[in-house]
């Protein structure tokens, strides 16, 4: 009989033991937390250093030494979203502040502002981690006597007035964002375009455009360690060749007005299109494409060329391409146009526009024009312009090449030996009364700066002579049409 009781004794013990095991983790397989596992301090301290510390991107730090300080955590809930932010330490902090300011209040700012480890939990245990730069607006800050340590998005009754710049662990930037009275008012966006200064440390006025302010890259650099301790910080001042022109969101406008809920929620997050899956699997981002023209209002002439050029009614190549780029049902990228002065070559000639795919966005391509030059020119010759730089678009972002090979690799040498007729066909379908020559002449003027390289570049006399062979054109020919779409002597003058 006392056999019997130890063996059932046993059975229970074992059977307890048995059950106690199922679950000792808090962790899925693929290294989330578990639905039903407490979203808390000491869970995420554990999912950090036991997960994502060991993912690819949780290695991904670069020259960076960042660690979180896992005190003062602050909890909310943001849409479908549960949010944990702690304080995190880095040896370089990099705070971007108005070059107005005096010396003194931008030290105040970059001080004050704050660097936070933002984790972020789904719906379905999913986490991401993002990094969070909070710099205050100065009157935000001298009304909260310089201290606002307190500050997090989500937190109830926030009234944070500043930037607020989301980045992923690796330093790929996300997006930045603009708080008023803890109100989301928009994105903030870089206009390095109009930066014509080389290695600017100090405030160039007039060089950003309305609706623009010029900021400065402030720099301190401490000693830091993973118990969250840190000392000798050092204040580095400007970094050399930082300053640039921001746009300054309208305050007046509801940035999300005609967004879907989700899209606009997100990206406020910062799950949207950023921020790494620490533990295994991806987000599913929302990505709406639109074509953006914020050409300044003063310069109607600039308008009427870029819909001159996009018009919808057209029919030639690179209006087609334009539609299904950027409007048409299976767009795929955005694009951007906007007026901005002060545009310059690397050789220090100022030129009409520039464009490139947009920094930390590689969805969106982006053309400049050049303000200076609003009310100079005609509307023929804008349209050159932007039908070149759309051109730059197509290449860059569509790897239109037009050639079986690899074998160009120069844009103007892709465009000046494979888009010229194109360009040229667009002129015309556009302008029917220019003539085919002044088309042509046109179209590869956006190509000069071939004719300008060194003479005995090889490079050079090779273009030199496909212009020559293939378009019976040169140099001479080039600039005289050029001069006179530029001066009015042909075409529709601009006002």
């Amino acid at each position: 009989m006392k056999l019997l009781l130890k063996f059932i004794v046993c059975i229970a013990v074992f059977t307890t033991a048995l059950n106690s095991c199922k679950k000792t983790s808090i962790f899925d397989e693929q290294g989330n937390l578990e639905n039903d596992s407490e979203f808390n301090a000491k869970n995420i301290k554990t999912w950090y250093y036991k997960t994502f510390e060991n993912s690819a991107e949780g290695k991904l730090t670069g020259t960076d030494k960042k660690y979180p300080v896992w005190k003062n955590g602050i909890y909310y809930k943001f849409s479908n979203f549960e949010v944990f932010e702690f304080p995190l330490i880095k040896n370089r902090k990099e705070t971007s502040v108005p070059s107005n300011l005096s010396l003194a209040d931008k030290k105040r700012v970059t001080e004050s502002s704050l660097i936070k480890i933002r984790f972020v939990k789904d719906k379905e245990g999913k986490i991401t981690v993002i990094e969070v730069n909070y710099i205050p607006e100065i009157q935000y800050l001298r009304n909260n006597n310089y201290d606002i340590s307190n500050v997090a998005m989500g937190k109830a009754n926030s009234d944070f007035t500043g930037k607020m710049i989301l980045k992923k662990w690796s330093g790929e930037l996300i997006n930045k964002f603009f708080y008023r009275n803890g109100e989301f008012k928009g994105k903030i966006k870089d206009n390095n375009f109009a930066t014509s200064r080389e290695n600017s440390t100090t405030s160039s006025q007039g060089s950003c455009a309305d609706g623009q302010e010029e900021v400065c890259i402030m720099i301190e650099e401490c000693d830091v360690y993973p118990d969250g301790l840190w000392t000798n910080c050092q204040d580095l001042g400007i970094e050399e060749g930082s300053c640039t022109c921001e746009g300054i969101p309208d305050e007046t406008t509801n940035p999300c007005l005609n967004l879907p809920a989700e899209l606009c929620n997100c990206e406020q997050i910062g799950t949207c299109g950023g921020g790494g899956q620490g533990g295994g699997g991806s987000s599913n981002n929302v990505l709406v494409m639109s074509v953006t023209e914020t050409i300044n209002p003063n310069f109607p002439c600039l308008k009427d060329a870029f819909n001159s050029v996009t018009s919808s009614l057209l029919t030639n190549c690179i209006n087609q391409l334009y539609q299904d780029t950027y409007v048409g049902t299976n767009k795929i990228h955005n694009l951007e146009v906007t007026t901005v002065p002060n545009l310059f070559a690397p050789n220090g000639d100022e030129v009409e526009s520039k464009s490139r795919v947009k920094d930390n966005e590689i969805n969106t391509y982006e053309i400049a024009l050049n303000s200076n030059f609003g009310h100079d020119f005609t509307e023929e010759f804008w349209s050159s312009v932007i039908l070149h730089e759309l051109v730059h678009s197509f290449i860059q972002k569509n790897n239109l090449n037009f050639t079986p090979t690899a074998q160009f690799t120069n844009a103007h040498e892709i465009m000046l030996t494979k888009w010229v007729n194109r360009i040229k066909e667009a002129l015309m379908e556009i302008y029917p009364g220019m003539t085919e020559n002044d088309a042509l002449c046109l179209s590869i003027n956006g190509m000069s700066d071939i004719l300008k390289m060194d003479v005995t570049n090889t490079f050079k006399n090779d273009m030199i002579l496909f212009m020559e062979q293939h378009y019976n054109q040169n140099a001479t020919t080039l600039g005289s049409t050029a001069t006179a779409y530029k001066s009015g002597t042909k075409g529709t003058i601009c006002n």
